[in-house]
């Protein structure tokens, strides 16, 4: 009887508790696997590669989610079943650019930091669907009427807080873009120096020096900095004030991990990919193919790269944003640029940690993006060491 009842309790109980060695084997070969695949993908290198691109993962399934099959892969065998032509070379301009009319589907959310070129995906994602977009910024998460008729819906959220409201009670996918923030931040700064001018962030003016120089540096504390959400940097002087630049790497890092972390149908994607001549059409293709697995949105596969040309490279009527004359490259300190550094060193480290996550295929690949941005940013630092000798 004692050995039935011990049986039944291993049963009801858990596995784990009876069979610690088998657990433990387990977790032993799952982070061996993951090891594996960093050194496969050799994340020293920052290869924009098309062959790479391709096999990228954009999405993970998990346990509860509708059964889809991942991007990468539904891309792949489109890509080479189809015979879509991506060289940008060879796309031809007879594409339609449809009229955005609202229209009933599922929505998806449109989720980065200012600055990262969420109006251009916007753009991009009517021109495609032919259906509207709409967006709710800084102001948390959207309630039901906003999204009615919506294909992709803008957010900016979390910021402040790490706790997001409403987090995906209406909407249940999701679109990630990333950017550089020592490119983002300053294109945040020119929207906002737009607004003073009453030309409602338009996003076609660069903000002079001076104003970039005030805004990177303010130290007036505000109630971002006195709830303690901001990065300490310990390059500067102990008794020197917090930087708005503090606060917001900090606003970055926490929006990227929260998304990285906590959405389960995800979809990532980064400005400088979409926006470059090579990769642009293969990641035009696979928004589409993600965009294509929500309810009411039918895209064809081979009109992505006539319309990413069109509305990317040619800018057309329907794109919203292209900020021209650019008389500067915005520059930071060096205390700022190392303080950023510590930033994505340990973004990197707490990546790397995967364990049993059911993210681990995206943690890879916000691992490959960050190495990017990290060697990137180790040339801007070397540059600005010359400088001072």
């Amino acid at each position: 009887k004692s050995k039935i009842i011990m049986t039944i309790l291993c049963e009801k109980i858990s596995l784990l508790l009876c069979f610690p060695s088998i657990f433990l084997v387990g977790l032993i070969a799952n982070n061996l696997f993951f090891q594996k695949e960093l050194e496969y993908l050799n994340f020293q290198d920052w290869d924009h590669g098309m062959n790479e691109l391709v096999s990228n993962t954009f999405s993970t399934k998990i346990e509860g989610e509708r059964n889809r099959t991942t991007p990468n892969h539904l891309v792949d065998l489109d890509l080479r079943n189809r015979e879509i032509d991506t060289n940008e070379s060879n796309i031809t301009n007879n594409c339609e650019i449809l009229e955005a009319r609202p229209a009933e589907c599922e929505p998806t959310y449109l989720a980065a930091y200012p600055g990262s070129g969420t109006d251009m995906i916007l753009a991009l994602a009517e021109g495609l669907s032919g259906i509207k977009t709409t967006g709710v910024g800084f102001d948390g998460f959207v309630r039901t009427q906003k999204v009615i008729n919506k294909v992709m819906v803008k957010t900016h959220e979390p910021r402040d807080s790490k706790t997001v409201r409403n987090k995906n009670q209406f909407i249940k996918r999701a679109i990630l873009i990333l950017r550089n923030p020592l490119d983002a931040m300053p294109s945040f700064s020119n929207w906002q120096y737009e607004r003073t001018k009453r030309n409602k962030g338009s996003h076609t003016i660069q903000a002079p020096l001076e104003y970039w120089i005030e805004w990177r540096d303010k130290k007036k504390p505000d109630k971002a900095f006195a709830k303690g959400y901001y990065v300490k940097n310990q390059y500067r002087l102990s008794n020197e004030p917090m930087q708005k630049i503090d606060h917001e790497i900090w606003a970055w890092r926490t929006l990227v991990e929260y998304w990285i972390g906590n959405f389960p149908d995800l979809f990532i994607i980064t400005y400088e990919d979409i926006i470059n001549t090579e990769t642009g059409p293969v990641k035009t293709t696979q928004l589409v193919s993600y965009m294509n697995e929500s309810d009411g949105v039918v895209i064809p596969l081979e009109s992505a790269p006539c319309i990413w040309r069109k509305i990317i490279k040619e800018n057309s009527s329907h794109i919203r944003t292209k900020r021209e004359n650019h008389k500067y490259q915005p520059p930071y300190t060096l205390e700022q640029l190392l303080m950023v550094n510590d930033v994505f060193q340990e973004m990197i480290e707490k990546q790397t940690v995967c364990s049993t996550s059911p993210y681990c295929e995206r943690s890879i690949m916000l691992l490959k993006i960050l190495k990017g941005y990290k060697a990137e940013l180790s040339i801007r630092i070397e540059g600005v060491r010359n400088e001072t000798v």
